[in-house]
């Protein structure tokens, strides 16, 4: 389902970026103010969507990153041994950070969403260049 939100943000996200660009070059003598506002705020709509699931993912990684530096710093050397074998289960555990992904390919933190952003800016170009 996720996989399909960002194929469908990139999608969404370049064809509105063409569409206001041709609105603004073709119709800047009778460009509607009503028009422009309607493409730039669903556009920005569509990205803030996306965003905050990938600022979710980038959270959840950052919180799980954090147990494992607080199981590495915490003094196990006064723990009963049992205990402290857990500690380490813990941290073989934590190592690996959690993460929310797309379609379990894509994982869903801020550098995805950029990348996502860039691709549909080249995107936009190609077409704007193209159209021209």
């Amino acid at each position: 389902m996720i996989l399909g939100l960002l194929f469908l943000f990139g999608i969404l996200f370049c064809l509105h970026g063409f569409l206001i660009i041709n609105v603004i070059k073709i119709q800047s003598d009778s460009l509607s103010t009503v028009n422009c506002i309607w493409y730039i705020s669903s556009s920005v709509c569509v990205l803030m969507h996306t965003g905050i699931y990938c600022a979710g993912g980038e959270f959840l990684v950052t919180q799980s990153e954090k147990i494992f530096y607080a199981a590495y710093e915490y003094s196990w050397y006064n723990l009963e041994p049992k205990v402290a074998k857990e500690l380490i289960l813990i941290m073989l555990r934590a190592k690996k950070p959690l993460n929310i992904t797309a379609g379990k390919t894509f994982p869903m933190t801020m550098s995805t969403f950029c990348n996502l952003l860039k691709t549909s800016a080249g995107y936009v170009s190609v077409l704007f260049a193209n159209n021209n």
